[in-house]
């Protein structure tokens, strides 16, 4: 019995201690990882700090700027003082290329937007770095101005660069400055020469509107061979648009032109041949094959010789034109005058007899000799008159003779039929 029980007991005892050793064995492995997990991320941590922040000040301290002096910096302020040496090292290159280059361009662009923001932040307007800031703000126009003045001219902005290069040069005269300025004066020269040609030559060749050029009619091959050969004496080639000029003024499309200038009769091959130029503006020209009346005249405004006015009669707006004169010069169809000319016009002059206006009485003529009575003499005529005054039966006759004259019926037209005023009141009556 109680060999029994201590074998019961030692059976217990197994038990407990396979459990007690199963238990230790989990907390050991359990211990085991977590103990790795924390040194895998003490390792981890390690390694993303093993590079250390460089708090220190790009150069000496001494190349610090006055206005960022202090006796301790903080880390920003430190990073804000290291930025803005991109604006020395910027300037730099300027000194080294006499201007900015296709290389440096982008990174002084950085750097000075960047200066821009820190100075701001800190509310500096003066000092070494805004004047460093300012120098590089003129370098980069400076580049821009150049880069476009062939192909955008920017005159006001050429005048600002100018001047502000000037004032640093006035300031501290060096080498770089010098030679910019030497540039840009050169720019400035071709502008000049540009603007001269502008202005000579444009208001002879016409309006220049967009891509829409009118054309004056005086354009011809000797004034094209005036603007070519100014074009190679000022190298005016440089800019963009007058290369395209020059191409255009050699071109076959240009000698057609000036072939059918003389006339302007064939508007079509104009707007063929060069899409850009048009027929002559009829606002500001005249077309002397459209004034052929006495009514195209007065529509036209223009000067009109030889509208002679008869008592009792109109003339006629078809009344043909004789000449036309600019200058005393005469003009033929197809020509071109601008309408600020003096332009005169001599009509031959047609009448037709206006009803509504009496026609003043004349002296009796005998049907049969009116002829010879057309043709008399002043002094005959007074003898006659005189006559007529002492004798009454006489005046009665003149009188009844005056108001209703003799006419010959051949020659009577039909009522408002045009008629040909006389040509003298004391002979002649006219035809009705």
């Amino acid at each position: 019995m109680t060999s029994r029980k201590d074998k019961v007991k030692a059976a217990k005892k197994v038990i407990r201690n396979r459990r007690f050793s199963r238990f230790t064995i989990s907390a050991s492995i359990t211990c085991l990882v977590i103990t790795l997990g924390l040194g895998f991320v003490v390792y981890h941590r390690y390694h993303t700090t093993q590079t250390w922040q460089d708090t220190r000040i790009k150069g000496a301290l001494k190349d610090v700027p006055p206005e960022f002096a202090k006796n301790t910096y903080s880390i920003g302020l430190l990073s804000d003082i290291n930025e803005l040496v991109a604006v020395k090292e910027s300037l730099n290159h300027v000194t080294a290329d006499n201007g900015l280059t296709s290389n440096t361009i982008k990174k002084a662009k950085t750097a000075y937007d960047e200066s821009k923001q820190i100075l701001s932040k800190y509310k500096i307007t003066g000092g070494e770095s805004f004047t460093n800031q300012e120098r590089l703000g003129a370098y980069i126009m400076d580049y821009e101005i150049e880069q476009s003045a062939y192909t955008n001219p920017d005159a006001s902005k050429l005048t600002i660069v100018i001047d502000k290069i000037s004032q640093q040069n006035l300031n501290e005269s060096n080498p770089t400055d010098t030679a910019i300025l030497s540039r840009l004066d050169a720019i400035t020269n071709d502008y000049s020469e540009l603007n001269n040609f502008v202005d000579t030559y444009v208001p002879q060749i016409g309006n220049i509107s967009g891509n829409l050029v009118t054309v004056k009619s005086a354009v011809t091959k000797e004034l094209t061979g005036k603007m070519l050969s100014d074009i190679e004496k000022t190298k005016l080639y440089k800019f963009t648009n007058i290369r395209m000029l020059k191409a255009l003024l050699t071109s076959n499309s240009w000698t057609n032109v000036i072939n059918n200038n003389a006339d302007l009769a064939n508007k079509s091959l104009w707007d063929k041949s060069l899409a850009i130029f048009n027929a002559l503006s009829k606002s500001e020209y005249l077309d002397i094959s459209s004034i052929k009346t006495y009514g195209d005249a007065k529509k036209a405004g223009i000067k009109i010789s030889g509208d002679t006015q008869k008592v009792g009669y109109d003339i006629l707006d078809d009344s043909p034109i004789d000449t036309i004169r600019v200058d005393g010069q005469d003009l033929n169809a197809g020509q071109y005058v601008r309408k600020s000319a003096a332009i005169n016009a001599t009509i031959k002059p047609t009448y037709k007899r206006n009803a509504s206006v009496p026609v003043v009485p004349s002296e009796p003529t005998n049907s049969t000799g009116s002829s010879t009575s057309s043709n008399q003499s002043n002094s005959d005529s007074n003898s006659t008159r005189t006559s007529s005054t002492t004798n009454s039966s006489s005046e009665s006759s003149s009188s009844t003779s005056t108001q209703n004259p003799v006419q010959n019926p051949a020659q009577e037209p039909a009522q408002n039929q045009q008629e040909t005023p006389p040509t003298s009141t004391t002979n002649e009556n006219p035809n009705q």
